[in-house]
Order: C-alpha cells, then sequence, then structure tokens
C-alpha cells in the first residue's frame, strides 16, 4: 500500500470512526432526553465536538492524499 492510498484509507477510516461517534453522542441524547439526566447530555455532546473533529481530519487526510497525488502526477507528467 502507497503512502497515498494509505492516507486516503486512514482519512475514511476516521469519516468512518466519526460517523458512529455521532450516532451513539445521538441516542445518548435520546436516551438522556427521555430520562431527563443531564450528564448523559454533556457526554453526548463531548461525543458530537470529538466526532466532528475526527470528521475534519479525515476529510483533511484525504484531501492531502489527493493533492499529494495530483502533485506527483504533475511532475510525472
Amino acid at each position: 500500500m502507497s503512502a497515498i492510498s494509505a492516507l486516503g484509507a486512514a482519512g475514511l477510516g476516521m469519516l468512518q470512526a466519526a460517523d458512529q461517534r455521532l450516532a451513539r453522542s445521538a441516542d445518548a441524547f435520546t436516551r438522556s432526553a427521555a430520562a431527563a439526566a443531564p450528564d448523559g447530555v454533556v457526554d453526548a455532546a463531548v461525543g458530537v465536538i470529538y466526532a466532528r473533529s475526527d470528521f475534519q481530519i479525515g476529510v483533511k487526510l484525504i484531501e492531502v492524499g489527493r493533492d499529494t497525488e495530483q502533485s506527483l502526477l504533475d511532475v510525472l507528467a
């Protein structure tokens, strides 16, 4: 596996993890609202913040891999 495809794979993995964390946070929000449990809401909000950061990092990794690949193709052309 080349470094470029490894960057893309890492980015996609982070996107998947972020999506799963957002789903868990949404579930926690729903459960907390039903039980009126403020601690659960705080934990869910923190999960959303971390998932959003993971998502942004994943997108950047994919962009870097794509830009690097394009630069290498430009050099070869």
